[in-house]
């Protein structure tokens, strides 16, 4: 992972504490070129009044090829949520997706990959991410979203 892209998300934590808003983007259309391999992020404090995590990877498409344009280059990730300070985690969603152009179910090309994590409510909570690309790199550009 680009040491800019791992700073941003374990600043994220930090982050977190600014995002009040409903729907507030802490980063948008981050550039990063991720190598094949696995990284792991955090843990991180969570609000207490966080409840959605939304992150979303820029994709190839016909008028921007530019974007995550490998059909064979994965992305496998996973978040983890400590309710109890950090003694146990468990998974909170987690995501398998491929590179290349595709199309939605209406048959038109998609732009972008997401993956969306409902958070419970509690106090004390942690969260930590393990990304792993497989045939990399993955070059794209990144949002994470809030709310």
């Amino acid at each position: 992972m680009t040491r800019r892209l791992l700073a941003v998300l374990i600043l994220l934590g930090g982050l977190f504490w600014g995002a009040s808003a409903s729907g507030a983007v802490l980063i948008n259309a981050l550039p990063v070129s991720i190598e094949s391999g696995t990284n792991e992020i955090g843990p991180v404090v969570i609000p207490d009044g966080l409840q959605r995590i939304k992150l979303r990877f820029k994709r190839a498409t016909t008028l921007t090829p530019t974007f995550w344009t490998n059909p064979v280059t994965k992305i496998d990730a996973r978040l983890d949520v400590s309710y109890d300070g950090g003694q146990t985690f468990q998974l909170a969603c987690a995501f398998e997706m491929y590179g290349g152009i595709r199309a939605g179910r209406n048959g038109v090309e998609l732009s972008e990959s997401f993956v969306q994590c409902s958070l419970q409510p509690g106090t004390s909570r942690l969260v930590k991410a393990s990304v792993t690309v497989t045939n990399g790199p993955l070059a794209s550009e990144v949002s994470v979203e809030v709310e």
